[in-house]
């Protein structure tokens, strides 16, 4: 079986980091050209979208492997820490509602490599989430609940007799001949 030794490990934390280069510089296909060229070396130094907070300290040695806790299709969990403050890089793709916490706290997730996950890191140890919140999910939820709602209310008004509703309305009521 063929094995890719040069491949980088799915989580990984990096202590240096430089702006992403800019959209109008070719974009990803730019980017994996230079990455294949060896003029970017992605395993020493990671391209976030914008500064972390904080910022990771450059240290000489190896930093530790982060250890998957949990690694589910909406939801990754993380264990992981270092000496000084540093950035962990989920290889995963980065998208629209996927949101990031770190002991238990919401955090701001970064772009990393024009396209991958992270998050900027204090130094000591820690336990990160990844987690993903469709916000359409959410919207298509309440919506259910109002259809569920109003379709309840004229099942409701279906079984009340139509002389109620008629009195509720102002309508006179019915006279009965004496007699």
């Amino acid at each position: 079986a063929y094995r890719n030794r040069s491949a980088l490990p799915r989580a990984r934390l990096l202590s240096s980091w430089q702006p992403a280069p800019p959209a109008a510089a070719g974009g990803l296909g730019s980017f994996l050209d230079r990455i294949q060229s060896g003029a970017i070396d992605v395993s020493q130094v990671v391209h976030l979208d914008r500064a972390p907070e904080p910022a990771p300290v450059a240290v000489a040695s190896p930093l530790p492997v982060p250890q998957f806790v949990e690694d589910g299709l909406d939801r990754v969990v993380v264990r992981t820490g270092a000496a000084t403050p540093a950035v962990l890089v989920l290889a995963d793709m980065n998208a629209p509602g996927w949101t990031v916490r770190v002991d238990g706290n919401p955090a701001e997730l970064l772009t990393a490599d024009l396209a991958l996950r992270a998050v900027a890191l204090p130094a000591g140890e820690h336990t990160v989430e990844f987690a993903y919140r469709d916000g359409s999910y959410r919207r298509g939820l309440a919506l259910t609940v109002v259809g569920v709602i109003a379709t309840l209310s004229l099942v409701a008004l279906s079984f009340v007799p139509s002389g109620m509703l008629a009195r509720r309305r102002g309508a006179p009521a019915e006279r009965r001949p004496a007699g």
